[in-house]
């Protein structure tokens, strides 16, 4: 059996670089796996470097591994990915509010009847939800 050499045998900050990038609302994964999708950064990553996904919406998350990358674009593939709606699934069925993803100003409540924020900046659609029912749930006597 031949052992690992140590010159083998290297941090991974020192291998390769791990990258973020934020989708926008109206981009999802297929979009991901189009090369020309990266052909602006394309100059920037190597092979085997990571990109980690995040969606304005908060409900997404996938780690990326880059195969190969050249002018025209980036060849990725999927390491791991997670819909972070399902695991808050805190659907709320009220008749005066609802939640809603606004970009910047991320998830808010909203009055129904004039559609008038009651709360803005909500990191996520399930903390959104949460406060929803904490609001709108009579408190035990």
């Amino acid at each position: 059996m031949q052992k690992l050499n140590m010159s083998e045998f290297k941090l991974a900050e020192f291998i390769r670089s791990t990258w973020c990038i934020y989708l926008k609302v109206g981009q999802d994964r297929k979009d991901l796996l189009k090369p020309e999708f990266w052909s602006h950064v394309a100059a920037r990553v190597k092979r085997n470097d990571h990109i980690e996904v995040l969606h304005d919406d908060g409900n997404y998350y996938a780690q990326l591994i880059v195969l190969s990358s050249d002018k025209v674009g980036v060849k990725v593939a999927f390491l791991n990915e997670v819909n972070l709606r399902e695991l808050e699934s805190t659907v709320v069925d009220h008749a005066e509010f609802y939640t809603k993803f606004r970009g910047p100003r991320k998830w808010s409540i909203m009055r129904k009847s004039d559609n008038a924020m009651i709360e803005e900046n909500i990191d996520t659609e399930g903390q959104a939800n949460q406060r929803l029912r904490d609001m709108t749930t009579p408190a035990a006597a």
